[in-house]
C-alpha cells in the first residue's frame, strides 16, 4: 500500500468517525422522540409495560444528547472541553454508565412485566399495575444510579501504556474489578434476565393461549402488541 493510499484511508476513517456519530445522534433523537410521543398516548397511560418503554425512550434520549454528544466532542472537538478537570473526567465516565443502565433496566422491567402478565397466579399479575410500575421503576432507578457511583472515586487522570494524564480507571486491582463489573452488571445480568423472562413469556403464551390480565376487552390487543414489541426489543 502506497503512502497516498494510506493517507486516503486515514482521511476516510476520520470522516466516517466524524459523520457517523452525527447521524446516530440525529436519527436516534428523532426515533426517541417518536417513541416518547407513542408511549405517552392517552390509551397507554395506565399500562405498566408502555410506561417502562416510555421511560426507556426518555433515558435513550438523554444517552444520545449527553453521552453521545460528549463522546463526539471528546473525539473531535476536545479543545472546547475542560479536559484537565478531574471533575469533568469523573462525571463523563459516570454519566456514560448511568443513562444506558437506566434505559436497559426499563427494558428488563418491561420483559418481567410481560412475563408476570401472562402468568396464571393472580398474585403475580398484581405486579403489572401502573402503581406497581411506579414503585419498581423508582427502586430500579436508585440501583442504577448508585451501582456505578464508585466510578466517581476511582476514575481520574492516570498514566496508561506510557501516556500520562488519561481519564481512565485507577491502575491495579480496580482496573480488573471494573472490567468484571462492566461485563457482569451491565451485560450478563440484564440480558440473562430479559432472555429468561422472554422465554418464560413465550412458553406461558403457548400454554394459556395468550392469556392477559382481565382488563377491558380493548386492552387485550394492546397487551399482545406490547408483548410482541418486548420480544423485538430484547432481540435487538
Amino acid at each position: 500500500m502506497t503512502d497516498s493510499s494510506i493517507t486516503i484511508l486515514i482521511q476516510t476513517i476520520g470522516k466516517v468517525t466524524l459523520y457517523v456519530p452525527y447521524a446516530t445522534i440525529i436519527l436516534g433523537t428523532i426515533g426517541a422522540l417518536c417513541n416518547i410521543l407513542t408511549f405517552s398516548a392517552k390509551e397507554l397511560r395506565q399500562n405498566a409495560c408502555a410506561f417502562y418503554f416510555l421511560c426507556s425512550a426518555i433515558f435513550d434520549l438523554f444517552t444520545l444528547l449527553i453521552c453521545g454528544v460528549l463522546r463526539l466532542l471528546v473525539d473531535h472537538y476536545s479543545y472546547v472541553l475542560p479536559n484537565q478537570s478531574e471533575v469533568f473526567c469523573k462525571m463523563r465516565v459516570y454519566l456514560t454508565a448511568v443513562f444506558p443502565t437506566l434505559s436497559t433496566s426499563c427494558i428488563v422491567l418491561a420483559s418481567i412485566d410481560r412475563c408476570l402478565l401472562t402468568s396464571s397466579p393472580m398474585r403475580w399479575r398484581r405486579w403489572t399495575t401502573i402503581k406497581a410500575a411506579y414503585r419498581l421503576l423508582i427502586i430500579s432507578a436508585i440501583i442504577s444510579i448508585v451501582s456505578p457511583s464508585h466510578m466517581l472515586i476511582y476514575y481520574g487522570f492516570y498514566t496508561l501504556n506510557g501516556v500520562s494524564n488519561l481519564c481512565v480507571s485507577r491502575p491495579g486491582v480496580y482496573s480488573t474489578l471494573i472490567s468484571l463489573f462492566l461485563v457482569i452488571w451491565f451485560t450478563l445480568i440484564p440480558y440473562t434476565i430479559m432472555f429468561i423472562a422472554s422465554v418464560t413469556t413465550f412458553a406461558q403464551i403457548r400454554k394459556s393461549r395468550a392469556r392477559v390480565m382481565p382488563f377491558q376487552q380493548q386492552h387485550h390487543r394492546i397487551d399482545r402488541s406490547l408483548i410482541f414489541l418486548m420480544f423485538i426489543q430484547v432481540i435487538l
